[in-house]
Formats: structure tokens, C-alpha cells, sequence
């Protein structure tokens, strides 16, 4: 009997050491485990909407260029649409792209209305969709905004009828931004404009009608 009691608390303390070894072998291996499993975000400042956002060049007088012949021509750009579903649009202060063995890189300087007939860029490339698309109005993925300090200018009715659109933050900076009547008209979940201390410049009352900002 005492021999059977013996090999029992042997045979439970094999049990215990065993337990305690797979413990901390666990513990050593769940934290490189997911270490692994991390996916590193490249780079400070990575935006993954911007591949998506569809630019206009823009000449000396910031005119919108419409020909590929006049791509020389291009200095600045334009933002005129978005085809991607990234919620977060993190608009670029700058941009390059281009067209043959032609570069240009531009400050991007306005945001206006898209669906005319234009010279437009994607990707860094000349964009090859359909123009008639190409357009920021009543976009259903849009839920933030960010608008550099680079932005002088929004056009009328541009971002109008984004009806996710929760928050616009403007870049801090003290030289005014312009925006055009019914800029972010029909927004109804647009609650927050975070403008770092910028000025707008416009009718509040018509840039944001019918929101829940101006209530």
C-alpha cells in the first residue's frame, strides 16, 4: 500500500512539473506568436486611400489642364474624385506623377467637382476610367476627411450628400480656406470640423447646410 502512495505522489509531481513546463513554454511562445502575426504599417504617414483619389493638373494660372498635350503645362493639381472605400480620405499636400517619360511633381492646392470631360491621374498615372465617374458627391464610404494646408480652395457642392461623413479636419495654418456654397451640404452625420485653428472662408450656413454641425 505505502509503495502504491509512493508512486501516486510521484506520479503527481511528474504531473504538476509537466504543467508548470507547458505554462511558461506558452507564455515564451504566445507573445512571439503574435509578434508574427503583426502587420507593420509602411512607413510614417502611409495613406492608404491615396492611390484612390483622382487628381487634376493644374497650370500657372490654376486653371484645370484637359489635354495630354498640355501636360507640360501641369504645375499644381486639383483633387475632382475618389474610387476607393477607404473611410478615412487623407488628402496629400503633394503629389507626383507620370505620363511618358514626363514627371511633374505639384502641391495640391484645390478640391473641386469631377464628371467633366478632363486630363485626370490615379495612382501617380494618367487615369483611364470612365470620366463621367470621376466625382466626390454623395460617396456612401466617406466617414473623415483630412484637408491639408496646402487646400486653398473646396468648390460648391463638392463633397454634398456624403451621407457617412462624420468629421473634416483641416490642417492648422493661418491663411484662410476658401469653400464654395453647399461644400458639405446634405452631410446629415457630419458632427465634427476640427480646424486646428484655420479660418474658413464662406457662408457657414450654406458650406454646411442641412448637417448636424451647424445645430
Amino acid at each position: 500500500m505505502k509503495k502504491i502512495t509512493k508512486i501516486s505522489i510521484i506520479l503527481l509531481c511528474l504531473m504538476v512539473v509537466s504543467s508548470l513546463l507547458v505554462v511558461n513554454t506558452y507564455a515564451k511562445w504566445k507573445p512571439e506568436r503574435e509578434a508574427a502575426q503583426t502587420v507593420d504599417i509602411p512607413g510614417t504617414g502611409w495613406n492608404p486611400a491615396e492611390s484612390y483619389i483622382v487628381f487634376a493638373g493644374l497650370d500657372s494660372s490654376n486653371l484645370v489642364v484637359s489635354s495630354s498635350v498640355d501636360f507640360s503645362e501641369i504645375i499644381n493639381f486639383a483633387v475632382v474624385g475618389y474610387t476607393g472605400t477607404v473611410a478615412e480620405l487623407v488628402i496629400p499636400e503633394e503629389i507626383t506623377v507620370i505620363y511618358g517619360e514626363q514627371e511633374i511633381t505639384g502641391d495640391v492646392l484645390q478640391i473641386l467637382a469631377g464628371g467633366v470631360q478632363g486630363f485626370y491621374f490615379e495612382d501617380g498615372e494618367e487615369y483611364t476610367g470612365n470620366y463621367e465617374e470621376v466625382d466626390l458627391k454623395n460617396n456612401q464610404f466617406l466617414t473623415y476627411i483630412y484637408i491639408p494646408a496646402s487646400v486653398s480652395y473646396v468648390g460648391n457642392s463638392v463633397f454634398m450628400g456624403c451621407v457617412n461623413l462624420e468629421e473634416i479636419e483641416l490642417e492648422g495654418s493661418e491663411i484662410a480656406i476658401n469653400m464654395g456654397d453647399y461644400a458639405f451640404s446634405d452631410c446629415i452625420s457630419l458632427n465634427t470640423v476640427s480646424t486646428n485653428g484655420r479660418p474658413i472662408s464662406g457662408v457657414s450656413e450654406y458650406i454646411f447646410y442641412n448637417t448636424p454641425y451647424l445645430e
